[in-house]
């Protein structure tokens, strides 16, 4: 498992190695930040982003460079969910798996399930702040072992 208690985040992306099949855990407050952007990627460049918008406290989930995505017309889409937060802060669950990524509101309140086809895993999370500062807290990852 690897773990950050806090960190502040700015325009220069906090970048993290993630495992192929993980879950990570974290709590991001967005503070005087307009947006929080938060990024899968993997060597090739494909790439999933998710933005916490604080403004209209809603989560999107971008996965139109994900990797295969040109079997349909409709499978490259932007999709969008209200996080129902308080808007101090959001706490989020994300699982990734081969093909999928699942993101859940730590409270409960919101889920977004997304198929992904990258031709080789995401290895990396990166997090960052626009228009402002934002925090990061409570950042977790745990690799997730399939028998």
């Amino acid at each position: 498992m690897k773990s950050v208690s806090k960190t502040s985040l700015g325009s220069k992306a906090r970048t993290y190695s993630i495992p192929e099949l993980c879950e990570i855990d974290m709590e991001i407050s967005p503070k005087k930040a307009e947006s929080v952007e938060i990024e899968l990627s993997n060597a090739a460049g494909e790439k999933v982003v998710m933005v916490y918008d604080a403004k209209s406290d809603s989560l999107s989930f971008d996965r139109r460079k994900s990797g295969i995505v040109d079997f349909s017309q409709d499978f490259p889409a932007v999709t969008v969910s209200p996080a129902y937060t308080d808007g101090d802060k959001v706490g989020l669950r994300i699982f990734i798996d081969r093909s999928s990524i699942e993101v859940f509101g730590k409270d409960g309140r919101f889920a977004m399930t997304n198929l992904v086809f990258p031709n080789s895993p995401y290895s990396r999370l990166s997090v960052r702040a626009t228009g402002g500062s934002a925090r990061l807290s409570d950042l977790k990852i745990y690799s997730i072992t399939v028998e």
